[in-house]
């Protein structure tokens, strides 16, 4: 799962291809930080994995953590991550 959304940086360079790398979560604080990695595009990002070209934080505390346990977390993340503003037009891959 993926999120595509095209964001161009100061210098033109632009990504349209998202994907959680990382997921730091604490149940009992109730604190989730994700870090999104973007890529050119899908193709770009399958030729080499490791090269990603901007990289997006966010972190739901309080109000905003409400993941079940017992839930799809990723799916939940990338979900949570639409309801942002910026991010409102993001598009499922």
């Amino acid at each position: 799962m993926a999120l595509l959304k095209t964001i161009t940086q100061d210098n033109g360079i632009s990504c349209s291809y998202w994907m959680i790398d990382n997921i730091d979560i604490s149940w009992k604080q109730k604190e989730c930080s994700v870090v999104l990695k973007g890529y050119v595009s899908k193709e770009k990002r399958d030729e080499n994995i490791t090269y990603h070209i901007m990289i997006r934080c966010f972190n739901f505390d309080g109000d905003a953590f409400d993941f079940p346990e017992d839930g799809i977390l990723v799916e939940s993340l990338y979900e949570k991550i639409k309801g942002i503003e910026e991010w409102s037009d993001a598009e499922d891959a």
